[in-house]
């Protein structure tokens, strides 16, 4: 429950030690260990740096590091969700909708200039508009 950075160095090297052997218990030691940087109340900065060295001596197999990946970032989302309006969810999908048409618009405008040539995509855009 220290909030001394040197405790969280201190836990995850006793971890190493205690786990080593055992990958169940050394992705939940890992997974502790993170999300224990969350409620200490260190900045994000000094979140990231304990993180990288509790990575480092808490190695796990690329199957559970992408899982602990997945759920530490369902951990960080969870932690800064907030609630969003109506208004907002609404303005949110028109703005990815909006976004979603233009980019069609840009690829088949791109795959036209690559598949016909810039001059006929032109006469195209003449006949279109008209």
């Amino acid at each position: 429950a220290s909030a001394n950075p040197f405790a969280v160095v201190t836990q995850a090297h006793l971890k190493a030690q205690d786990t080593a052997g055992s990958e169940a218990a050394r992705y939940q030691a890992k997974l502790g260990l993170i999300r224990s940087l969350y409620r200490r109340g260190f900045a994000r900065q000094d979140i990231l740096e304990l993180f990288r060295f509790i990575d480092w001596v808490l190695t796990l197999p690329e199957g559970l590091e992408t899982q602990l990946w997945s759920e530490v970032q369902q951990f960080d989302e969870e932690r800064r969700m907030r609630y969003v309006s109506s208004f907002e969810r609404i303005a949110q999908k028109k703005g990815v909708a909006k976004g979603v048409a233009k980019g069609i618009e840009k690829g088949i405008e791109k795959g036209i200039e690559k598949g016909i040539g810039t001059g006929q995509v032109r006469l195209l855009r003449l006949l279109i508009q008209q």
